[in-house]
């Protein structure tokens, strides 16, 4: 992987309203927390075997801050300040040797609806150098845009019981299969027909990012 290597907006795009159409036309998930790992584990089958882009899912904490810097935002939670590092919700992202990347980011305003009353969550790409991701909660409350919290063991057990599943693989194999009919015309359908229930015509749809997420840059002073 060359030093900076990144997934382009338009792939961005396609993937993750690629993979928004196939959980919502089979309902394989049943929670916010599915709907992540799986959104992880797709995105990284695709990002590695036809974009060749070496990366891996994980799972742990997550916490972003608003654009507008006023609150703090934990994935299925809005957490007022001060916010503590367990308050965080569970979710799941693909991490590159050099960035951390969320296919759900279009998604923002809707899994933080609890903020749009203050100001609207963007729908951006968030696609952020690992320089950008806080070591601790100090370092992000002095204006690191992004802490991830991977958990190592969480995330082997259940990644690993997810993609072992024969529905998983099955979605899996259907995503590698219409990856390059959807580079080839972004309108194409997949024919899907798993192993339960009748046959599927699936399109690509749903939100999408129109540039990348930029957290604040404001650098407080640290606490004495």
């Amino acid at each position: 992987m060359t030093e900076g290597k990144t997934i382009t907006e338009y792939d961005f795009n396609l993937l993750s309203t690629a993979i928004q159409g196939l959980l919502l036309k089979t309902s394989f998930a049943k929670s916010q927390e599915e709907y992540s790992v799986l959104f992880s584990i797709l995105g990284a089958v695709i990002m590695k075997g036809k974009l060749g882009i070496p990366c891996r899912p994980v799972v742990g904490d997550w916490y972003i801050h608003h654009p507008n810097g006023e609150i703090v935002l934990g994935i299925g939670k809005v957490i007022g300040k001060p916010a503590e590092p367990k308050s965080a919700g569970f979710h799941a992202w693909i991490q590159t040797e050099t960035h951390i990347i969320d296919l759900m980011s279009p998604m923002y305003p809707e899994i933080f609806s609890a903020a749009n009353s203050l100001s609207p969550v963007p729908r951006k790409m968030l696609q952020v150098p690992r320089t950008d991701d806080a070591k601790n909660w100090e370092e992000f409350q002095q204006g690191v845009p992004l802490m991830a919290n991977p958990n190592v063991e969480l995330s082997k057990t259940l990644l690993g019981e997810v993609a072992n599943d024969q529905d998983c693989e099955g979605l899996a194999g259907a995503l590698l299969h219409w990856w390059p009919k959807l580079i080839a015309d972004s309108k194409a359908i997949l024919a899907f027909y798993p192993v339960r229930g009748d046959g599927l015509a699936i399109a690509h749809t749903g939100h999408k990012a129109v540039g990348g997420w930029q957290g604040p840059k404001v650098i407080k002073k640290a606490m004495q």
